[in-house]
């Protein structure tokens, strides 16, 4: 899987409805300040990975997006 930056990933997310995207800057701002940068990383590019499999995953995505701050906490 390739490791993209947030800003490309932001970007990428923008083929997606806006929900997505929406929901991706809402949850990274709020882990950016609780998880090391590395597992940030990760988890935005798993996050791109799951939207990218189908036409559809991208509701996964959404869902997968949501439930990471609180499952985080």
């Amino acid at each position: 899987m390739p490791n993209f930056d947030h800003i490309k990933i932001k970007r990428l997310l923008k083929a997606y409805p806006k929900e997505v995207s929406e929901t991706y800057t809402y949850s990274r701002g709020i882990l950016k300040n609780k998880l090391p940068e590395e597992i940030l990383s990760n988890w935005e590019n798993v996050g791109l990975g799951i939207a990218q499999e189908n036409t559809h995953s991208w509701e996964c995505a959404l869902s997968f997006f949501k439930v990471s701050v609180e499952v985080q906490q």
